[in-house]
């Protein structure tokens, strides 16, 4: 999904989660909770289009049982 996702293949990302996914995004400016794919998508892109460039890496990945914690560093350029 991470490997898609830094290729800019965000279609085939989409395809590891879970159609009922949930983003939290409330850490980010005008963030939120996403519910669902498409959410996620849009959340997703409006995020990007804030920055001029986004260098995103995986730091870490955790097992929380029924749900999967992804935790992403990233480096950010303001147009």
């Amino acid at each position: 999904m991470m490997v898609a996702f830094l290729d800019g293949d965000y279609e085939r990302s989409l395809l590891a989660f879970d159609p009922e996914v949930e983003g939290d995004f409330t850490h980010m400016p005008k963030g939120r909770i996403a519910r669902g794919q498409e959410e996620l998508r849009r959340e997703v892109a409006r995020w990007q289009r804030t920055w001029e460039q986004i260098e995103t890496e995986n730091e870490d990945i955790l097992d929380a049982g029924e749900k999967v914690v992804l935790r992403v560093a990233e480096d950010l350029l303001r147009e």
